[in-house]
């Protein structure tokens, strides 16, 4: 008996030179009623015969737009389009959607799955106190150090991306919220220990800046002081 094995090829097998990444999204918290940030799915063309995309669909509290051609133009060797993804959540928790992506006319389409959180109150960010006056410092001499407390005063995880310093001021090593970038739980805090070291003449002025999800991120602390000579 002669034995024939058959190769079965998927969405994105030899028959389409199509290539599509990431194959899945996840969006995090995201605020009941609010759209979050959008993120990009690539489409990449990587040889002939050049891919054709039919159409895009979605699923869940999801929306797409896209920059793709439109049937029955087709995505050149080289050449790439992004679908922008938007999660808004229309009730609290877990939510899961799908974009699917049918194209050259097969009928199972690439799928992209996508995940996110509906959550009823935004992250919130109490700041202690919010500017700080060092007064007369000599030109190239460290201040004293002074400290600002942070406190994640919502209802749930405050997620930090970056803490900054502008102007003539050092953030310290003894600061505590520098190992917490990233996230701060809910009614907790930590601190940032900053010191003026001036570099020029006459009034200085800076600031702390804090960007995380908190619907007025970024946040800044002003800070201030006034150089004087050796």
């Amino acid at each position: 008996m002669l034995c024939m094995h058959v190769r079965v090829a998927s969405a994105q097998g030899f028959r389409s030179s199509l290539v599509v990444g990431p194959y899945s999204l996840s969006f995090g918290d995201v605020q009941i009623g609010k759209p979050g940030d959008s993120q990009t799915i690539t489409l990449l063309s990587t040889g002939t015969p050049a891919p054709r995309i039919d159409k895009v669909e979605m699923s869940g509290p999801f929306t797409e737009t896209n920059n793709c051609p439109a049937a029955p133009a087709t995505l050149a060797k080289n050449e790439t389009c992004g679908i922008e993804v938007v999660f808004k959540p229309t009730m609290p928790g877990p939510a899961s959607g799908m974009v699917s992506i049918f194209h050259d006319g097969i009928a199972a389409p690439i799928k992209i799955s996508l995940s996110g959180n509906g959550t009823a109150e935004p992250s919130s960010v109490k700041l202690s106190p919010m500017s700080i006056t060092f007064g007369e410092q000599t030109i190239g001499t460290p201040s004293a150090p002074q400290t600002v407390m942070l406190t994640s005063s919502g209802d749930r995880t405050l997620l930090i991306s970056s803490i900054s310093v502008e102007g003539d001021f050092t953030i310290m090593p003894a600061s505590t919220c520098e190992s917490l970038v990233g996230s701060v739980a809910a009614h907790a805090n930590c601190t940032v220990v900053v010191t003026f070291t001036p570099l020029g003449a006459g009034n200085r002025s800076g600031a702390i800046v804090f960007k995380d999800d908190a619907p007025d991120s970024p946040q800044r602390v002003l800070l201030s002081g006034t150089a004087k000579g050796s």
